[in-house]
């Protein structure tokens, strides 16, 4: 989250003419304008009121504009699952060392699912550094995994999709089914 309102800085030094909108981090911090550079949970809780309030005027609901959404572009579907580790010194150090193995031997399969790329962001030539692997499924999923900055665990962050055109309703159960059965592989592979 942090590079996001670096980017600002750097966009208003050196394009004078850019204006900053929103940003957003994979653990779903938003920033919204330039007011305040940091995570603000009360800007994003004022804008999704702002939006519940536009939908009902429109006798609508979020989740029908999220279904509309849908329909348009495809369902699009996430999960977070945390590891935690011991708060001690040896539970960090599982931690650390749980990271080392999947980057240096990053599985070849999640599931049944082949990985079709991984990402390494620490070593990623157009990212800034980071200890973030990213895991690219043969079925669209992607598993994101990174340590905590702040606690012993590990966040799993997963993505599934459809493309649009699909029964609404059974798209977003097969895409939930699809994150729960590699969230459950990718555990049981790795025996977390």
């Amino acid at each position: 989250f942090k590079y996001i309102a670096s980017e600002i800085r750097e966009w208003e030094e050196s394009f004078g003419g850019y204006q900053f909108i929103f940003g957003a981090e994979e653990s779903h911090g938003y920033l919204h304008g330039t007011y305040v550079r940091d995570k603000d949970g009360i800007g994003a809780a004022c804008l999704i009121a702002e939006a519940a309030e536009a939908e009902k005027v429109k006798g609508s609901t979020l989740l029908d504009a999220l279904h509309a959404l849908y329909l348009t572009y495809g369902v699009h579907r996430q999960s977070l699952s945390t590891i935690a580790f011991k708060d001690t010194s040896e539970g960090m150090e599982s931690m650390r060392a749980l990271m080392q193995r999947l980057r240096d031997d990053p599985p070849r399969v999640v599931g049944r699912q082949p990985v079709e790329r991984f990402d390494d962001v620490l070593h990623h030539p157009s990212l800034p550094p980071s200890n973030v692997l990213i895991f690219w499924l043969k079925d669209q999923t992607r598993l994101v995994i990174r340590p905590s900055g702040t606690e012993p665990k590990i966040k799993i962050y997963l993505e599934a999709s459809d493309p649009p055109g699909l029964d609404l309703e059974q798209s977003i159960s097969a895409c939930d089914q699809r994150l729960q059965e590699t969230l459950d592989a990718f555990r049981k592979d790795n025996e977390l």
